[in-house]
């Protein structure tokens, strides 16, 4: 398959913006003391994925479970796979069955957090003390998830906007 020097190059940027996110979510906004950490991965690979359909998307999402995988305290590889499907899921629902819009976007990311907040939960130390583990999800996940969903909205217009400039002649 033959892409050409727009294809390529958008993909370049969106790897380059994956990094960037990574160092953002990583290094930058934990020096900020919020009390909740910020899912800047989530909103990118969402709206990376929604403009580059399903395999591309697959691909940028497995880039960014890798990378969050390395962070990680456990480097098991299961947030690539994760990333890796709900990208390829994105890209398909995208394609086949939702449009390419702000709320189509908005909804996605905020399941992804939801998803990804559920699937750490149970890794969070809270001593099977249902009082605490209330606590933990009010003042922890919830606000993170929220703050993670919000950030898909500069984020999906930022990936549009590359995505639109850089769009081949041919698919336009």
């Amino acid at each position: 398959m033959k892409h050409s020097k727009n294809t390529i190059f958008r993909r370049v940027i969106f790897i380059i913006l994956t990094f960037a996110a990574f160092v953002l979510q990583f290094t930058y906004i934990p020096t900020l003391s919020l009390p909740f950490p910020v899912y800047v991965l989530i909103p990118l690979s969402v709206s990376v994925a929604m403009f580059e359909k399903e395999f591309s998307g697959m691909l940028f999402g497995l880039l960014a479970g890798i990378l969050w995988d390395m962070a990680s305290p456990m480097p098991d590889g299961i947030l690539a796979l994760g990333f890796c499907i709900f990208a390829f899921i994105t890209g398909l629902l995208t394609r086949y069955l939702t449009r390419n819009t702000l709320l189509s976007a908005l909804l996605l990311s905020f399941a992804a957090c939801v998803i990804y907040s559920a699937a750490a939960l149970p890794a969070t130390d809270f001593s099977s003390d249902p009082i605490l583990l209330r606590e933990i999800v009010v003042s922890v996940y919830l606000p993170a998830t929220a703050l993670s969903s919000l950030l898909t909205l500069p984020v999906y217009f930022g990936v549009r906007k590359i995505s639109v400039a850089l769009r081949n002649e041919k698919s336009a």
